[in-house]
């Protein structure tokens, strides 16, 4: 349950523009994703925040509103924390 939300949710930010470079591809989505997953995890919307586009931030109407919905789905989902990848378990 926890990973369908966050994933539900990183796809959204995801989808923002990385210093005006566009996300194009699955790997890029896929890399942003992991880069703001930290954010989510910790509940901090400032940085989120400035990871959205224009429509992004229409959407979630000001940066007061999507702290607080960031905190809901803080709430719901709590900390994320990294699992580790199966390459790393077949090492250890």
């Amino acid at each position: 349950m926890k990973l369908l939300a966050l994933a539900s949710v990183l796809v959204l930010f995801a989808n923002a523009p990385v210093h005006a470079a566009a996300v194009t591809d699955s790997t890029s989505v896929i890399a942003r994703a992991r880069e703001l997953t930290p954010f989510v995890s910790q509940n901090s919307p400032g940085p989120l925040w400035t990871a959205f586009d224009a429509s992004m931030r229409a959407a979630m109407e000001d940066s007061l509103n999507f702290a607080r919905t960031l905190d809901a789905i803080h709430v719901t989902v709590g900390v994320i924390e990294k699992r580790p990848t199966v390459a790393a378990m077949r090492m250890a």
